[in-house]
């Protein structure tokens, strides 16, 4: 749905999605009712997880204004 691409320095850190950071337009992140929120640090920069990459357990979040939640990455891909 979203994505953004941020380098890997200054954790912890705050962001936020909007319709903006969609992937297709069409799809807007505002008009859907649930989302699935991921983090991953990429040792190659690659958006595809890989071994040796970090990442959070994803989790999911009901869209609405002022929606938040806090992701840790706390995991090795293997």
């Amino acid at each position: 749905m979203a994505v953004k691409r941020l380098p890997a320095a200054g954790f912890p850190l705050e962001l936020t999605l909007s319709d903006a950071d969609g992937l297709m337009p069409a799809q807007k992140l505002s008009m859907q009712a649930k989302v699935r929120l991921m983090a991953r640090v990429s040792k190659s920069g690659d958006a595809g997880a890989a071994p040796g990459d970090l990442e959070a357990e994803p989790l999911e979040l009901a869209v609405t204004d002022g929606a938040a939640a806090t992701l840790v990455i706390g995991k090795v891909v293997e």
